[in-house]
């Protein structure tokens, strides 16, 4: 077996662990990723020097051509079968697919917190086939291989590039900036030989991963044929989209209910989202707060929602939310459809004589609504008729009282 991570490619000696973790949410019930840990001790061929601003880059080339790391692990697919992974959309990277050097673009699309390199083309310089000291070929190789979120692969054989190896696992997808959680994320490497002219490193090195490994993620993975998912997310519609539905991991939340003196309910609901940050942060990266209409329950009937509070993790990987439903005395149906957040209404109600053609008004009273949102409802219209008929039979000498229920 050898591994390749950010372009540094280890020629594995021993397999000191290869664990996959299933990763739960906070209570345990929904499946979020598998945590992949590997260490091994291998070999790395220093011949090379790599500059560090260039794309990730295969070193391990031959001849006077400069093959890019996609062009390169191609190569190694299995005998009689397609290639473990298709060309990258016009958009994703086209330089792993080659072509001409392109120009430096000046999109950015970082994260939450993340540093993204957006996904464009870049310029790619040669690979300097020069002896270089092994202080500086340690230095370069040290630092791609403690650089989080580069791209990792780990192959069958001992990759000689005349043998066709299989491709165990490739973390993360061509069209992502990182897995599932924000990673790879290399966790140790020490040097514990040289040999030659700095050409040979005896090294330990580990790493880990986050892979999301159920069903629908085989589509995921191969996102880059299509560039930009169908049904994406966009600005000016799509809440529901596929996408949104597949980079939803987890939405788990609890409700409280308290009445008060009046029998009016009043709900407390608290939730954790998590998300996929490989399907977050794509082409069009986007934030776990972007989303957040997914994740709310409808307003329920007759309540009004207030105290909306909504925190996005540390790590950009999902948000916390709470807000508060309460049950209101009336409900104003056409709320919605005239966008009203705050109405104000008077009603009136008069007992009169109902022989008099004038009337006389012997109760009059007048009360204000404040309907500080959409829907609100009126249970107190049992109330006003219980009062309402006890007024109407008290007697008047030579008159009925009746009451003129208008409401």
């Amino acid at each position: 077996m050898h591994i390749n991570y950010n372009g540094i490619d280890i020629e594995c000696l021993e397999i000191l662990e290869s664990v996959f973790e299933s990763v739960y949410d906070e209570t345990g019930t929904d499946y979020l990723y598998s945590r992949y840990h590997l260490a091994v001790t291998g070999v790395i061929n220093g011949q090379s020097e790599i500059q560090q601003y260039t794309p990730t880059t295969n070193y391990a080339e031959g001849g006077s051509q400069n093959l890019s790391q996609y062009q390169y692990w191609r190569n190694h697919a299995p005998a009689g079968a397609a290639p473990p992974f298709d060309d990258p959309p016009p958009n994703v990277n086209p330089y792993f697919g080659g072509g001409a050097r392109p120009q430096r673009s000046s999109k950015a699309t970082p994260g939450a917190g993340i540093t993204a390199i957006s996904p464009t083309q870049f310029p790619v310089p040669d690979i300097i086939r020069r002896p270089v000291p092994a202080i500086t070929t340690d230095a370069v190789i040290r630092s791609r291989l403690q650089t989080p979120r580069g791209r990792l692969f780990v192959f069958t054989g001992s990759g000689d590039t005349s043998r066709k190896d299989e491709v165990l696992l490739q973390s993360h997808p061509w069209n992502s900036h990182t897995d599932c959680k924000n990673g790879p994320f290399p966790k140790l490497y020490a040097v514990t030989q040289f040999s030659g002219d700095a050409q040979t490193f005896m090294v330990r090195f580990e790493v880990e991963t986050f892979i999301n490994e159920t069903p629908a993620s085989a589509a995921v993975a191969n996102l880059q044929k299509v560039g930009v998912m169908e049904g994406a997310y966009s600005v000016g519609g799509g809440i529901n989209s596929s996408l949104a539905n597949r980079a939803l991991l987890s939405n788990r939340f609890s409700m409280r209910h308290s009445l008060d003196d009046d029998n009016y309910l009043t709900i407390l609901t608290q939730g954790v989202a998590h998300f996929r940050t490989d399907l977050l942060y794509t082409n069009e990266p986007l934030n776990p707060d972007d989303l957040r209409l997914n994740l709310m329950l409808p307003v329920p009937f007759g309540c009004v929602r207030g105290d909306i509070e909504i925190e996005g993790l540390p790590d950009g990987t999902g948000v916390t939310y709470s807000f508060v439903d309460r049950e209101q005395r009336a409900n104003f149906v056409g709320g919605p459809y005239c966008f009203a957040t705050q109405i104000e209404a008077v009603h009136r109600q008069a007992v009169s004589i109902d022989d008099d053609f004038l009337t006389g008004a012997l109760n009059v009273y007048e009360r204000q609504l404040n309907l500080k949102v959409q829907r609100e409802f009126a249970r107190d219209r049992e109330k006003e008729r219980a009062a309402a008929t006890a007024k109407s039979q008290k007697r008047v000498p030579r008159k009925r009282l009746t009451r003129d229920s208008k409401e």
